[in-house]
């Protein structure tokens, strides 16, 4: 009995242990399972994982939530909404036709502060969408402006905008906003470029609240990574400063720039000639050893400054005269002031001209000439006074200081150079020339019209002081009125008895020209001009040691030409309607040349297109 019971007790634990394992071929026993749920569209379950694969474990429905849209907010959905098991995680996925939605447009431009005129573009990324826009702020619809170009921000604005397309929702409102930047104020220096003196201090401001100022002391452009300005700039080497100004929020400013150097002192202006007595006509010149230096002086003894005269060419002293100059550079300090002081010698012969010495001519067949006539005629007593007399014709050089020509000016074809004679002159023009030139050189001029001495003044003048003056081109009845002023000691026209007498060298001589029977010694004509002008003092002078009297160019006279009798003024006809010339002229033969032939023409007529009229002037001894 006893030993049927662990028999059966024996039994009982084999059966036990085959339904603990899975046994093959065994349909009998505990199967074992995945941890890993798997689903259908409806169900869940842990599935066998032994051969018994048909078996399942804790199998049961879906627990599902809401379906849910899993489009991006600014890509269009398709409808698609996804629902998930709470339990095993299977997303159930269904189209709803009615869930489509176009994406949201897209700005190119975020907002914010913007450049005026910065273009904004409003994309979509639903083909086939159109977009429509507001710009103060409302909501837009299908109804509001329709997007076809880049729109150009110019003032504050808020943009809003949505994509439309048929059988689709319209999509979310995009929107935007947009402040125009400001430009911030241009920094500036308190120092101006130029030179300056070693260690000044330049500061930097900007109009700009709240601005930031960066600079660069190379010359090179600064931006916001530049040294930052917090203290004046001491300035001892030469330098560039260039500096911008930069704040949050507004355009960067323009660059502003100064650049300095150092300054030196202008060396002092020098004189050629020292102090002391001096040539009435003496020329004197004014240098300064800084290359470029200006030189400014004054002739009444006060101290010059940059607002002086500016010297060009030499002074000529023809007066007592205190002399200042200072030299003036960009960039340096101004020279010391530099001075000298002259006075006139006695009887000294201003420069470029003989001292002739008057007399009285008793007229005599010995001054006439055969097939002219002639001044010193028999009965006539002439007297002259003593004069300077220019020893050359005016030069083209000296015309063109005063005067400008009023037709053709002096050509190659004619003869042209600063030492030619000038030609292309009516007596009108050579009468401006003296008292221009006398006016400017202190002295009293010769000629007036009325109680006016300055051409510059009289009706009819044409030019100006920075061109130079002429006289009229046609006959002027007020011009011909003009007086002469025999006290005078300004330059003028020789009167014709004077002229004869300084080609007769004092009277004294008979010869056919002035200073030789020999016409090729002492004149250019028309045989040995080849057909132009000659520079001056190109022959042999007389005995006075006065050039061209004969040939070159014919030389107006004061008088007016008119035929000569024992009781004619010393000074000539008392009207009419040419002026004499005297002395020949290149294109003119021989007989022109000689010392007693007069010739004669309007006071306007300027020789033409040959060139042939000039002039030579003389000053009274007073």
């Amino acid at each position: 009995m006893k030993k049927n019971r662990w028999i059966a007790a024996l039994a009982a634990m084999v059966m036990v242990l085959a339904f603990a394992g899975c046994q093959i071929n065994s349909d009998n026993h505990e199967h074992s399972f995945s941890k890993d749920w798997t689903s259908d569209a409806t169900d869940h379950w842990h599935a066998a994982t032994c051969e018994h694969t048909k078996e399942v474990s804790d199998k049961a429905a879906h627990t599902f939530g809401d379906y849910v849209s899993n489009n991006d907010a600014t890509t269009e959905s398709d409808g698609t909404k996804t629902r998930k098991c709470s339990v095993c995680g299977y997303e159930d996925t269904v189209i709803d036709e009615g869930s489509k939605i176009v994406a949201t447009p897209v700005f190119s431009v975020e907002s914010g502060a913007v450049d005026s005129g910065t273009e904004v573009t409003i994309t979509c990324s639903t083909e086939g969408a159109k977009i429509y826009y507001t710009t103060d702020g409302t909501e837009p619809t299908a109804s509001s402006t329709e997007y076809t170009a880049a729109i150009s921000v110019t003032e504050a604005v808020t943009l809003k905008a949505i994509a439309v397309k048929s059988g689709m929702n319209d999509s979310a409102v995009a929107s935007a906003s947009y402040t125009i930047k400001g430009t911030i104020a241009t920094p500036t220096f308190s120092v101006e470029s130029g030179a300056v003196d070693s260690g000044t201090s330049v500061t930097i401001s900007c109009a700009t609240e709240g601005a930031k100022i960066y600079y660069t002391t190379d010359g090179s452009d600064p931006t916001a990574s530049s040294t930052e300005y917090t203290a004046a700039i001491s300035v001892t080497p030469p330098m560039t400063l260039k500096a911008i100004a930069v704040k949050s929020g507004m355009n960067n400013s323009a660059v502003a720039s100064v650049s300095y150097t150092i300054k030196g002192t202008v060396a002092s202006p020098e004189f050629s000639v020292a102090s002391g007595a001096v040539n009435s006509g003496t020329k004197v010149t004014i240098t300064c050893a800084t290359e470029s230096a200006k030189i400014y002086y004054t002739t009444d003894g006060t101290e010059p400054t940059a607002e002086s005269t500016e010297y060009t060419a030499a002074i000529s002293v023809t007066a007592a005269v205190t002399l200042k100059a200072i030299a003036v550079k960009s960039g340096m300090n101004d020279s010391a002031v530099a001075s000298v002081s002259y006075t006139i010698s006695s009887g000294n012969i201003p420069e470029g001209f003989v001292k002739v010495t008057g007399g009285t001519v008793t007229g005599d067949t010995k001054y006439a000439s055969s097939g002219n006539d002639y001044i010193f005629v028999a009965g006539r007593t002439v007297t002259i006074s003593d004069m300077y007399v220019c020893d050359h014709e005016v030069t083209q050089a000296e015309y063109k200081k005063y005067c400008k020509y009023g037709s053709s000016s002096p050509s190659s074809s004619y003869g042209v150079g600063d030492n030619y004679p000038a030609y292309y002159v009516n007596w009108y023009d050579a009468v401006v020339y003296c008292n221009l030139r006398s006016i400017d050189e202190c002295l009293t001029p010769a000629y007036k019209i009325g109680e006016e001495t300055d051409p510059a003044k009289w009706s009819g003048i044409v030019g100006d002081a920075t061109n130079g003056y002429c006289g009229p081109s046609s006959s002027n009845s007020t011009w011909d009125e003009l007086t002469y002023d025999k006290e005078a000691d300004g330059y003028r026209l020789p009167t014709e008895a004077e002229w004869e007498y300084i080609a007769r060298e004092e009277g004294t001589s008979t010869t056919t020209y002035s200073g030789s029977d020999t016409i090729d010694d002492v004149a250019w004509y028309s045989s040995n001009s080849s057909s132009k002008t000659h520079e001056v003092k190109g022959k042999n002078a007389n005995s006075l040691d006065i050039y061209d009297m004969s040939g070159n160019v014919y030389e107006w006279c004061y008088d007016w030409y008119g035929s000569v009798t024992s009781s004619t003024a010393d000074t000539g006809a008392s009207a009419g309607s040419s002026r004499v010339q005297r002395g020949g002229a290149w294109r003119y033969d021989a007989s022109h040349c000689a010392v007693s032939y007069r010739n004669y023409s309007s006071p306007s007529h300027r020789s033409g297109i040959y060139g042939g009229y000039g002039f030579r002037v003389v000053r009274s001894v007073n």
